[in-house]
């Protein structure tokens, strides 16, 4: 699936891989979800693998700052 964020055309599929290149991350899903400004905002779902002991909000600092490395700013649309 693409998602028009902000008249960026992105893929859900790679937006996936990226977060899957996050060593404690077992499994992703992302999803366009509807937003006024942007048209669509991805929502990217992950679950860790078994014994990480991480916050998840470390975590997902991290996945965040993998996406921009890999797609771009675009792609994460959060501060």
């Amino acid at each position: 699936q693409v998602i028009n964020v902000a008249g960026h055309r992105i893929s859900t599929s790679s937006l996936e891989d990226a977060i899957l290149r996050h060593p404690d991350v077992a499994d992703a899903a992302v999803f366009g979800v509807p937003e006024n400004t942007k048209g669509q905002v991805p929502l990217c779902l992950y679950v860790t693998k078994d014994g990480i002991k991480k916050p998840a909000a470390k975590i997902s600092v991290e996945i965040i700052k993998i996406i921009r490395e890999v797609i771009g700013y675009e792609a994460v649309l959060i501060s």
